[in-house]
């Protein structure tokens, strides 16, 4: 079954293991240092799986190769994880706080909040 352009899943491909390793650690940098979005480089690490799929059906791939790239994919997954949580706690404590606003405004107007009214 062909792919984009007509070719096969077992083409060679031209990148080379190594490529992909750099790719991955620059990936991972740009994300723990917060200059690139957590959702851009999860689509580039996607493909990047792909292009490593491609090498090591190619048999391009040596042992060691695959090994580093395994610990580059461990590590760049790592850090985007690391990059969401920071997200989820910054979004929680927002709207946390837009809460917190909200209710102060509830009280100092005597409506009812979670069924006490305030005076």
């Amino acid at each position: 079954m062909g792919q984009k352009g007509g070719k096969t899943a077992f083409e060679a491909t031209r990148t080379a293991e190594s490529a992909l390793g750099e790719l991955l650690t620059h990936i991972k940098d740009l994300v723990e240092h917060e200059l690139l979005d957590s959702r851009c480089a999860t689509k580039l690490v996607r493909r990047i799986k792909k292009e490593y799929v491609l090498i090591s059906q190619s048999g391009k791939l040596t042992k060691t190769g695959d090994r580093l790239l395994q610990d580059a994919f461990e590590a760049t997954d790592a850090a985007l994880n690391a990059e969401n949580a920071r997200l989820l706690v910054e979004a929680n404590a927002v709207l946390r706080a837009k809460d917190n606003a909200r209710d102060g405004d509830s009280a100092r107007r005597g409506v009812e909040v979670f069924g006490t009214t305030t005076e």
